[in-house]
């Protein structure tokens, strides 16, 4: 069992109203997260940012079981954040910062509910550590920034978790079912949220045991709550597109990656980087205490990060293309990385302090990095492509960035084959404009060469925009 939390233990005048800190906590995590919130689509992870807020516009047209942007219908994943987008969007007006306000939010509402799960693991002072953490690290800060599903995904899960913690202390029926809920709705909006489960389940088992738990019809009910919407949205994913609904997901497993070493090596790399030298350090070292993992709050977070490291692996190919998938241990790594912290805490609150200070200006340091990367020209040269064309004429484009700001319809690369199928394509839908960046579709042209002199003979005007170059007919 759980036992209940201390109260704070920081004496003396250093920092001892937990509520003030808390909201000092907010407003530094809301500072690191609406920098450059209007900022176009141009950024690190702007291709998701495009791609999810045309699913949410265009809910408008097609209605709210029908996701889709401009490259066509996706059931990939489900609905839940498009469609809240949606709602921002219809009633702040759409644009890059209304889209944006949606993760922000959960970002900053996780951090309360780091606060609280914290404190009723360990003590309030532990909690607040735990939210601070979170609200300085880069990639959470940065991703909470940007228009996609991990963050939200996060605050659930987090929220599912502290609630069933509740539960299983007091036994009130009320945070049985907000648990629930939060779990539910985190498969809702992206099925990687299941990695919960985990020490959800091994709370109960802990408790009652192997035969208690298969007995208990709490538990199934729980399970049931959790992964009916999910299931449904999946079933009906598969009704409307087939076995194409989830095609990406087979695709994407690839073991073969896993005796990469470049993996790991880049990997590594990606958590210095993204979360900061001091708090990855801080990370190992709380790790490394923990030594044996006897204690049961230290199991509940391994579970998590045991989890998240096989859905990491599992997906190793796109775990090393997309850096944001490091989000999915975020939680469990940041409850070790506490641990050493708060022990110095205890002993020195002036050396914390001063620890504290140097993690702000690192991760101050790596947060501003991420904001600058950037690709410029992606919306100049879509707001080109808007003028040039008429509404109901396709492009060839695989940059959702370049899309969202164009308002058209596109045909991408992915599609083609070879030099028939453009022929084909071209010819068949009168496309007159092909959009290319040389510096990500090189692959691309590389495989097929005959399509790069095809478009240098007959598409014979060019445009540039920062990285983006268009070809075009007269």
């Amino acid at each position: 069992m759980l036992p209940k939390s201390r109260c704070l233990r920081i004496g003396g005048t250093f920092l001892k109203d937990w509520r003030f800190i808390i909201i000092l906590i907010l407003i530094i995590g809301i500072i690191f997260r609406v920098y450059d919130l209007h900022s176009s689509f141009e950024g690190h992870t702007s291709h998701n940012e495009a791609y999810y807020s045309m699913e949410a516009r265009n809910i408008e047209k097609y209605g709210p079981f029908v996701l889709r942007s401009a490259i066509g219908e996706d059931y990939h994943f489900p609905p839940l954040f498009p469609w809240i987008v949606h709602l921002s969007f219809r009633f702040l007006g759409e644009s890059e910062g209304t889209a944006r306000l949606v993760p922000i939010t959960f970002g900053v509402s996780t951090l309360v509910f780091m606060f609280l799960l914290g404190s009723i693991l360990f003590d309030k002072r532990f909690g607040l550590l735990m939210a601070f953490m979170l609200a300085v690290n880069p990639m959470h800060a940065y991703i909470s920034h940007a228009v996609q599903l991990e963050v939200p995904m996060l605050f659930f899960m987090t929220a599912s978790l502290y609630f069933f913690i509740l539960w299983m202390r007091n036994g009130k029926n009320r945070y049985f079912w907000l648990a629930g809920a939060m779990s539910s709705l985190g498969l809702f909006t992206k099925q990687t949220s299941i990695i919960v489960l985990l020490p959800i389940l091994f709370l109960l088992i802990r408790k009652k045991g192997w035969l208690s738990s298969l007995r208990n019809y709490k538990v199934w009910l729980f399970l049931l709550l959790s992964l009916i919407p999910s299931l449904l949205w999946f079933l009906y994913g598969l009704r409307m597109a087939g076995s194409q609904a989830w095609s990406f997901a087979f695709e994407s497993v690839q073991t073969s990656w896993l005796f990469k070493p470049e993996f790991y090596s880049k990997e590594y790399s990606l958590l210095i980087e993204r979360w900061g030298p001091i708090y990855f350090t801080l990370f190992l070292i709380g790790l490394a205490s923990s030594l044996f993992f006897k204690d049961l709050k230290d199991q509940i977070m391994l579970l998590w990060l045991l989890g998240g490291t096989g859905y990491l692996l599992f997906f190793a190919r796109l775990t090393y293309i997309h850096d944001y998938y490091l989000l999915t241990i975020i939680i469990p790594a940041t409850f070790f990385a506490v641990k050493p912290l708060e022990a110095l805490s205890a002993k020195n609150k002036y050396s914390c302090l001063l620890l504290v200070i140097l993690i702000v200006l690192s991760s101050g340091v790596h947060t501003r990095n991420l904001y600058e990367i950037r690709s410029p020209g992606l919306k100049e040269a879509g707001l080109y492509l808007n003028a040039r064309t008429k509404p109901d004429e396709r492009i060839i484009c695989s940059f959702p960035q370049v899309a969202y700001y164009a308002q058209r319809e596109v045909v991408t690369l992915e599609e083609i084959q070879n030099i028939t199928d453009f022929k084909n394509i071209l010819e068949r839908q009168k496309i007159r404009y092909v959009v290319d960046i040389p510096t990500l579709q090189l692959p691309f042209f590389e495989r097929n060469p005959e399509i790069l002199r095809y478009l240098a003979e007959n598409f014979t005007s060019e445009e540039e925009f920062g990285v983006v170059k268009i070809y075009f007919k007269e």
